[in-house]
């Protein structure tokens, strides 16, 4: 966190390091990496990659599921008659409206 990054920096420019007061390794190493430039956004695109394969298939699968339903629904002879009888019953209903015959596509 900035509350963190900044408690390190402060710690690194009130201490003096020498032989006999140095650094533990976890210290160290967070010094060394808000050393680089925009670090965070560094760290947050190398989680992105890191994890982007994982949500990818995820996310893949969910799309093959999807693409698998459409296609059962327009192959299905079920389907397609009973889109037909709602056509039917639409074309029936609009028969006697004042604009005339008002038939769906057959």
């Amino acid at each position: 966190s900035p509350e963190e990054v900044q408690l390190l920096r402060r710690a690194q420019e009130e201490n003096v390091i020498d032989e006999s007061n140095i650094w533990d390794a976890a210290e160290d190493f967070l010094l060394s990496l808000i050393a680089i430039p925009r670090f965070q956004l560094r760290l947050k695109i190398w989680d992105f990659v890191n994890s982007f394969e994982e949500k990818f298939e995820h996310v893949a699968r969910d799309v093959k599921g999807i693409s698998k339903g459409c296609d059962c629904l327009l192959t299905s002879m079920r389907m397609r008659h009973l889109l037909g009888v709602a056509l039917r019953a639409g074309n029936f209903l609009n028969g006697g409206t004042p604009r005339g015959r008002a038939d769906g596509f057959a």
